[in-house]
Formats: C-alpha cells, sequence, structure tokens
C-alpha cells in the first residue's frame, strides 16, 4: 500500500523547492544600490597632493569592491565639482564644506558622499573617512586609521572601507547592533527555528522565513494526524474500502507533498543563514566562529585585543 517512485518525486521537488527559496532570499536581501561619491581627500602636514589623490582612488576602488553601492566615476566627480565651483564663486579645489558637499551630492543625484583626509603627525600618518548622508544632511558613519609608513596606505583604505561599509551589508539598509550579531548564535538559532537567526541579525525577512516555516510545519502535522486516522479508519473498515483506500492514499500523497515543502523551506533558510550569515557579523568572539567561519569561506582573521574581526579578502 501507497508505493511508487515517491523517493525521487520527492528528490526532485526538495531540490526545486531549495532552489526557489534560495533565490527568494537573494531578491529579498537586495536592493537598489544607492548612488556614492569620493570626495578628493584632503592633503594634510606630511601629506602631498598626488598621495592625497591616490589614497582617492584606492578609496574609490575598494569601495566598488565591496558591490554596495553605485560608485561615482572620477571625471563625473571633477565635471560636476568645477560647476559648481563656478556657480557658487569659489575657487578650484574649494568644495569642501558641507554645504557645498550637499549641493554637489544633489548634482550629482548622489544619496551618499564620502569624504575624507590624510595627515601627518607624530611620525604617523592617520587616514579619516566620513560618509554623509545627502537627504538627512548627517554623517552616518565615520573611521580612521593610523599607520606608520605610506607603503600602508592601500591596506590601511581597505580597512577602512570594511569598517565603513558594515553597517550597510544587511538587507535593507539595516545595521548590526553595537555588540554585534554572533556568528556561532545564528547558527544554532536558525537550526532551532528557521528564521530566528535572520531576526537575531537584525534581518527582516527572518520574519517572513518563520511564518513560512511555521505554515509548512503545522501543514506536514494536519497532514500527518490525518493520514493516519483516515489509515486506521481503512484497517478497521469491513465494507466501502475502495473508498476508505482512495481517501487515505490521497492524504498520503498530501502529506509527502507537505513533508517536501517543510524540508526544502527548512534546508533552504538554514543554508541561507550559512551563506550570508557572514555579512551581519561584526566580530568573531570565539574559535568556533571562526572555524566555521573558515568552513564557508576563506578569509583573513586578523587578532585585536581580545577580538577577532574577520575581513573579506577583495
Amino acid at each position: 500500500m501507497y508505493k511508487g517512485g515517491w523517493r525521487m518525486k520527492f528528490l526532485k521537488k526538495t531540490i526545486y523547492l531549495v532552489s526557489i527559496v534560495l533565490f527568494s532570499s537573494t531578491l529579498f536581501a537586495q536592493e537598489a544600490k544607492k548612488r556614492i561619491a569620493v570626495m578628493p581627500f584632503e592633503n594634510g602636514e606630511g601629506v602631498t597632493k598626488g598621495e592625497a589623490k591616490y589614497l582617492t582612488e584606492r578609496v574609490r576602488t575598494e569601495l566598488i569592491k565591496t558591490g554596495l553601492f553605485e560608485v561615482i566615476s572620477n571625471d563625473q566627480i571633477e565635471t560636476m565639482m568645477k560647476t559648481q565651483e563656478k556657480k557658487q564663486g569659489i575657487g578650484p579645489g574649494s568644495c569642501n564644506t558641507e554645504q557645498c558637499i550637499i549641493d554637489l551630492g544633489n548634482a550629482l543625484e548622489c544619496e551618499k558622499m564620502l569624504v575624507g583626509s590624510a595627515q601627518g603627525a607624530f611620525k604617523e600618518f592617520v587616514i579619516n573617512g566620513k560618509i554623509l548622508d545627502v537627504v538627512s544632511q548627517q554623517y552616518e558613519g565615520a573611521e580612521d586609521e593610523t599607520i606608520n609608513n605610506k607603503d600602508e596606505f592601500p591596506e590601511a583604505a581597505r580597512r577602512m572601507i570594511t569598517k565603513l561599509t558594515t553597517r550597510y551589508k544587511g538587507a535593507n539598509d539595516i545595521e548590526i547592533g553595537s555588540d554585534g550579531a554572533n556568528y556561532t548564535g545564528m547558527l544554532w538559532r536558525s537550526f532551532v527555528l528557521p528564521g530566528w537567526g535572520h531576526i537575531y541579525a537584525g534581518q527582516k525577512r527572518g520574519y517572513i522565513y518563520s511564518g513560512i516555516w511555521a505554515l509548512t510545519t503545522g501543514a506536514l502535522l494536519w497532514s500527518h494526524f490525518d493520514f493516519k486516522s483516515k489509515k486506521q479508519k481503512y484497517s478497521d473498515a469491513t465494507e466501502n474500502h475502495d473508498a476508505l483506500y482512495d481517501s487515505a492514499n490521497s492524504m498520503y500523497k498530501t502529506r509527502g507533498y507537505f513533508f517536501t515543502a517543510f524540508a526544502a523551506f527548512t534546508a533552504g533558510i538554514i543554508a541561507d543563514m550559512a551563506i550570508t550569515g557572514k555579512d551581519y557579523v561584526s566580530n568573531y568572539t570565539s574559535a568556533f566562529d571562526i572555524k566555521i567561519a573558515q568552513f564557508f569561506e576563506k578569509g583573513n582573521f586578523k587578532a585585536t585585543g581580545v577580538q577577532i574581526d574577520f575581513i573579506k579578502k577583495l
């Protein structure tokens, strides 16, 4: 009774549904990239204009590598800066006030502007970077890097951009909490209740995942108990066997469909957390965290006090 090629059908349906879940999660995670312009870095004591220009290009390159923004080209910025400076009656390279930068951002149709500077002091060099939101006219983040010599400019630029863009790596521009999400915590929560790990990481799609998982779980339990009941009726019946058999067999197939959906969604949600969860982590606080992260993606780990920051190889 209830025999057939259900195993192959189950496998095909599981693969199909997992693909749908992973594709859907990608759609949820994606949104239109915001436009950002990198202003020419100001050069302070000990840093030449040429070095500041080089640093500006390094920062722009590292920003492009993140894939988080639509980065405006240098030619567009220079052309628009000349227009704005002429319009405001100021000299070349004088667009360094907040209002001028905001006006330039509006002219370039940018949502964000990255401004920075580099200068030497006390036998060290400091690179500063800030992201200004053109609409709110507020700074959203600021980071600085201190280095011992100018040869470290490229690596310092990469580290600074990694820090500055952490808040934009989550879906829908959701910022990670100040304490950061723990990778192990995200994973075990996803196994206990699919979707919980995403919610813990501050991802709104976690609520959708939890809702879908709850629905498929409820449907599976209902179909299982209904099948058991109809199977028992068929076993106990002394007449009308064909109708009872058809009813039980139909529910048996329905239970298989619901189990396929349940397994596919569960596997898909956990896989999504395991693969994309690294983007929501600000700190790896245990050796186990690091081992899991290394399993999913090779990376460069740098010890900083008692914390270990995960830095992607860009």
